[in-house]
């Protein structure tokens, strides 16, 4: 009798029917895993939004942006305290808070700088927070960098001989306002995280949520930041992530006009679109909110929402300086400029 089996057609048809199955469910399985890492993402910005809340509750004021004590110095020669330092208590990090010892503000010495040469504090800033982390990026636990368009892409950590020292990635940055870039100099702070302390904007105190004139529903107070930007050509361009700890400074996290360095820190504004490609030799699109979710980022309003913004919201390209409301992404930094946007 003869043998049955399959011929060698036969095989090759079950083979390219299993290769069709397989090129069907693969995108199928990655969007899938994308979908968890956002919801996650999502999730770790409803803990920083939560944790905002409680600490607004026992400090009576919105955490700040960032913060250098009453100490000495110019601002751009010293590094500033960021939100996630100050959240840490309330995110479950009691330790770590207490090891970089940001009870004791008023001690001029005490600021970030003086920090990273302290062996203990600086093991914990370069320590990474899963709650910062989204699960999407594919930014290393270091915030170091390459060099890329000219410019010097590192941490924002500067010691006091000048050379950069890496913090701890993060992906998430503080809502500094709609306009340009945050700056200690000029009132820039229109947004929810501003400067407090010796260099702050005017007035240097903290906000309140009753500040947040819009409401605390229509107004951002953190996004995103990707550690990669795609290019127009579609290639992945280091744009160097957030740091938790802090910034070297609030107008230096964008550039350092004496190293020319690109840094990356704690807040962002509405310079640049979400998402913009990258390019140019004063690349604002590396200090502005990303992700590395397709089409759009995550972001965290004052009411403890979560909601993915498109890429494609309106978005005005800004001149210098920067004017009032110019479009809706605008208005959804702004504190109260009387544009209370809801999002769809």
């Amino acid at each position: 009798m003869p043998r049955k089996g399959f011929t060698l057609v036969e095989l090759l048809v079950v083979i390219a029917i299993i290769g069709v199955l397989i090129a069907l469910l693969l995108p199928a399985v990655q969007q899938a895993r994308e979908a968890a890492r956002r919801m996650q993402c999502t999730n770790n910005l409803k803990q920083v939004m939560l944790a905002t809340h409680n600490f607004e509750s026992t400090y009576g004021h919105i955490v700040p942006g960032t913060q250098r004590g009453d100490g000495t110095g110019t601002p751009d020669l010293a590094a500033h305290w960021g939100w996630g330092a100050f959240l840490l208590p309330f995110i479950e990090q009691s330790a770590m808070y207490d090891q970089l010892d940001l009870n004791n503000l008023q001690d001029p010495t005490n600021h970030l700088r003086s920090a990273i040469g302290d062996a203990t504090k600086l093991a914990v800033i370069q320590t990474p927070i899963d709650g910062y982390r989204c699960p999407s990026s594919t930014m290393p636990i270091l915030n170091e960098g390459c060099d890329e368009d000219g410019a010097n892409i590192r941490a924002l950590l500067a010691s006091t001989g000048g050379s950069d020292v890496p913090a701890a990635s993060s992906s998430y940055v503080g809502n500094s306002g709609h306009r340009n870039l945050p700056r200690w100099d000029r009132t820039y702070g229109t947004g929810t995280m501003v400067p407090v302390g010796e260099y702050s904007y005017t007035p240097r105190k903290p906000l309140r949520f009753a500040d947040v004139v819009d409401g605390l529903s229509n107004t951002f107070f953190f996004g995103e930041r990707a550690w990669a930007l795609r290019a127009n050509d579609g290639s992945q361009v280091i744009a160097g992530a957030a740091t938790w700890a802090g910034a070297r400074s609030l107008y230096e996290q964008a550039a350092d006009a004496t190293a020319n360095q690109v840094h990356t820190g704690s807040l962002s504004s509405a310079r640049a679109r979400i998402n913009e490609a990258p390019g140019g030799s004063y690349d604002y699109s590396r200090r502005s909110f990303s992700s590395q979710h397709p089409g759009g980022a995550n972001f965290a309003l004052g009411d403890g929402s979560v909601r993915f913004v498109p890429e494609t919201i309106e978005h005005t390209v800004q001149t210098w300086p920067a004017t009032e409301g110019q479009c809706t992404f605008d208005y959804l930094l702004h504190r109260a400029d009387g544009q209370a946007v809801e999002l769809p």
